[in-house]
């Protein structure tokens, strides 16, 4: 007898299987070390507090804790905005195989770890102490800048100065935050304890070495640390990098020492032009654009070292590019300067949209910010790089609405190659050395660039197989500068017709830069036949005029025509 509604047991089973496997445990989100924080948000406390003051200088309100195979992330909120890396005495104690008889003691546990925020420096409590750097924990740290709230990085197995091994975390640690800025009444956690897991995460973000097509535009930022870009030593490591990265245009920074033609040459033997090109380069104090397009113009942004570019970018898109290129000064120190060089950057872009300028650019130009920009102070600098909404306005004018949409630019925002990671810039090993951390930026006008890929190329994270696939060795970027290069593929949505003030840009031996190129420009007839019916007749737009020849054309033309031509510049 059959009996109705009842499926067959193997049926059932495997109906289950299918279940499991579409509805199983979905993997983790990871942490990123981006400054962004908000990958925290959904993330648990080990430790919360109420406490809005303190009988010290930092009031701890809250901790966090996150880890995948490689690194131990640890976030953290104060109720004080202050800078991590400068201000303070801000310590964080780490018993890694949780045994209180071994390290430092402090209070029930063996703080195997004691790292001082603010001197940059931190001690390993073993049978003898060590000193121990950022370095050696490959501790990154974000944001850079001003902050209340920081997240940071802990490799779990860690090295000494000379690469050693030295510590191997155990899966149950001990954690404890404490400021010891001040001798007593400084806030500070009870001892946190965490138990690492073995999630199954989110895959790393993606990115392509290569370009995903011809047609993307590839833009480079990098600072090449005081002319290392020239040292012979370091010849065949730019060689293998920039080989590998392939950029159409660079935005250089630190390069003191060395002309325009020099480093041309240079990229000349590095990346040899074929088919009639050849690189070009302009520059402004040590920033330098370098690009096989035509340079039609250098200018200084606000009278400081930053350097704004104009280039056209055909035949390969139909448009011009504004690049910024940019390295205000560093260190903690110099906040105030660097705010009004980064308002100057802001205020060049926003007079360069709208006539009267030291440069006007058409409607829809993309616009491109690079160079290393020092963000380790007030977190306002990078407001005005996004949004334009300028600092000091008596001195710089007014807000204004960067993007052509009246959006903000957008980041680029590229992460490490192989890692979770955000930093641009850290090499040093000796305590009192910066963190890791982001400075460098690639910006850009989203309304008429689309980001296809980007990333930071860190060859010290790229596996054996990789470095072996793309001719790398695995020390190049950190031999090459302190500095990594950002790398950002884009798509130009922009189609721009030539105006008649482009035709009139020359190159340093001022010959026409669309000399015998075929374009297409259109204006208002100012003058018509007065001199001869061959010419020459005068055209005029809103910026600029030209002189045009040719009876046949020029016997036809009458004042006030609006006429559009297409010939060869000669």
């Amino acid at each position: 007898m059959k009996i109705r509604g009842l499926l067959p047991r193997s049926i059932v089973i495997f109906a289950l299987l299918i279940f499991f496997v579409q509805f199983g445990a979905a993997a983790e989100p990871r942490v990123l070390i981006d400054g962004k924080l908000d990958d925290w948000t959904t993330r648990s406390s080990l430790w919360s507090s109420t406490a809005s003051t303190s009988g010290g200088n930092v009031t701890l309100q809250e901790v966090k804790a996150f880890n995948d195979n490689t690194f131990l992330f640890i976030y953290f909120k104060t109720a004080e905005i202050f800078s991590l890396q400068e201000d303070f005495s801000l310590k964080l104690y780490i018993d890694t195989d949780n045994n209180s008889a071994t390290g430092l003691a402090l209070d029930t546990m063996g703080a195997d770890i004691e790292f001082d925020f603010g001197s940059r420096a931190g001690v390993l409590h073993g049978s003898t102490d060590s000193d121990l750097s950022f370095s050696n924990l490959f501790m990154v740290t974000a944001p850079t800048v001003w902050s209340d709230k920081y997240e940071i990085s802990i490799r779990k197995n860690f090295t000494n100065a000379a690469g050693d091994t030295v510590l191997v975390m155990t899966p149950k640690i001990k954690i404890k935050m404490k400021d010891d800025s001040v001798v007593s009444g400084g806030s500070e956690t009870p001892i946190l304890n965490y138990t690492f897991d073995s999630y199954d995460l989110e895959p790393l973000p993606s990115y392509s070495i290569t370009k995903g097509s011809a047609d993307h535009l590839r833009v480079v930022s990098h600072n090449v640390e005081f002319d290392g870009f020239f040292e012979t030593e370091n010849f065949e490591i730019y060689e293998r990098l920039y080989s590998v990265i392939n950029p159409d245009i660079i935005g250089f920074s630190e390069i003191y020492n060395h002309s325009d033609e020099q480093l041309c040459a240079q990229l000349e033997k590095i990346l040899p032009s074929s088919g009639g090109k050849s690189w070009n380069a302009a520059h402004i104090a040590d920033n330098f654009i370098a690009t096989r397009y035509s340079i039609l113009g250098a200018y200084s942004c606000g009278g400081y070292g930053n350097g704004a570019f104009y280039i056209d970018m055909r035949p390969d898109y139909n448009s011009n590019a504004l690049v910024i290129v940019a390295h205000p000064p560093c260190c903690a120190g110099n906040d105030d300067a660097r705010s009004d060089e980064i308002d100057a950057i802001a205020a060049f872009i926003r007079d360069a949209k709208n006539a009267g300028g030291d440069l006007t650019i058409p409607s829809e130009t993309p616009i491109i910010i690079l160079g290393d920009m020092n963000l380790v102070g007030n977190p306002h600098q990078w407001e005005t790089l996004l949004t334009g909404n300028i600092d000091n306005e008596v001195t710089f004018g007014a807000d204004f609405f960067p993007d052509w949409d009246k959006s903000n630019f957008e980041d680029a925002l590229p992460y490490v190659t192989n890692l979770p990671m955000a930093f641009t810039q850290g090499v040093g090993t000796n305590p009192g050395k910066y963190s890791k951390g982001r400075l460098d930026v690639t910006i850009y006008s989203g309304s008429v660039l689309d980001l296809h890929n980007s990333f930071i190329l860190y060859t010290n994270a790229l596996s054996a197989s990789e470095l072996a696939s793309l001719g790398l060795q695995k020390n190049d970027t950190e031999a090459a500068s302190d500095h990594f290069p950002l790398v950002s593929d884009f798509t130009v949505k922009a189609q721009q017709d030539l105006s008649i003030a482009d035709l009139r840009y020359n190159n340093s031996e001022g010959i026409s830069t669309h000399l015998d190129n075929v374009v297409t420009v259109g204006g208002t007839v100012t003058v018509a036949n007065e001199f001869g019916t061959a010419g020459p007749a005068y055209i005029q737009d809103d910026q600029a005029g030209i002189a045009v020849y040719g009876a046949d054309l020029v016997s036809q033309l009458s004042p006030g025509d609006n006429i559009t031509i297409t010939s060869k510049i000669g």
